[in-house]
């Protein structure tokens, strides 16, 4: 049986001009599971029905980049850090994520990078939850909802207003 292996979610860090893959999915197919689609940009999908509209970089409903949680850029500029603002209470921001089980997760990022680096530790907790180790779905409205339940109820308001307008 031929496969074809394909990458289903990573994590890219593209911070200071480096690109590199942090983390990745990957699934493999049998090869008759795949049809033939339209090209893109078709407004038909293979079934003859209208193609849905992608859902837009910045909804509610799309997911967040790492990029993105690391500096949140707002159309008028400004700089939203949310993993440095989160960094501090890391640990308590990760229960909220629910994908720890029993402290387990979050002990081994602490021992991979001290407690001295709270923004690091922050950091890879919230790849986990990128990667789909939590709380889900794994978009700007689950991550909202959890800020506005805990002391974060302004960058939540930031970002949302952004997300909105």
């Amino acid at each position: 049986m031929v496969c074809v292996h394909v990458v289903v979610d990573a994590v890219e860090d593209r911070a200071g001009g480096n690109h590199k893959v942090l983390a990745k999915k990957i699934a493999s197919f049998p090869l008759e599971s795949f049809q033939v689609m339209p090209s893109p940009g078709s407004p038909v999908t293979s079934a003859g029905q209208p193609a849905k509209q992608p859902v837009s970089a910045r909804s509610l409903d799309s997911t967040p980049s790492l990029r993105d949680l690391t500096v949140f850029k707002t159309r008028s500029g400004e700089k939203i850090e949310i993993i440095k603002s989160l960094a501090p209470e890391w640990k308590s921001f990760g229960v909220h994520l629910n994908f720890d089980d029993m402290g387990s997760q979050l002990s081994l990022i602490e021992a991979q990078h001290g407690q001295s680096n709270p923004q690091s530790c922050c950091r890879d907790m919230m790849i986990h939850w990128l990667l789909g180790n939590g709380e889900g779905p794994t978009t700007w409205r689950t991550l909202l909802a959890l800020l506005e339940d805990g002391e974060r109820a302004y960058l939540a308001d930031c970002i949302r207003r952004e997300l909105l307008s």
